[in-house]
């Protein structure tokens, strides 16, 4: 059933990033954890969003991508995190400043 297999890894995917590294896939874009009405987490998006920076984001007032933080060690009372290279960055600063040292002279 190629159907299911494709599902299952699509879902393995999107619950565990780490495994979907594993498995072979790369990721587009950085992973950022935020909260939509976040205006700290507005520093990041913009400063991307300035930098001609992708980033694949997912809002942790969803369950899917709030266990995901969890699961990687991150606690949704401190948001934004970033996901990226197999590490969890956290703030703003931190955040901005491995993606203008990574990305934003790419």
């Amino acid at each position: 059933m190629a159907g299911s297999t494709t599902f299952q890894f699509c879902h393995v995917a999107y619950n565990d990033p780490t495994r979907y590294r594993d498995l072979g896939g790369t990721m587009a874009a950085p992973i950022l954890y935020y909260w939509g009405p976040c205006a700290t987490c507005a520093l990041v998006t913009s400063f991307a969003d300035e930098h001609g920076i992708e980033l694949d984001k997912r809002d942790v007032e969803q369950v899917e991508p709030y266990n995901e933080l969890l699961a990687l060690g991150g606690n949704a009372d401190f948001i934004p995190y970033l996901y990226d290279d197999e590490k969890l960055y956290n703030g703003v600063e931190e955040i901005n400043a491995y993606l203008e040292e990574k990305y934003a002279g790419a």
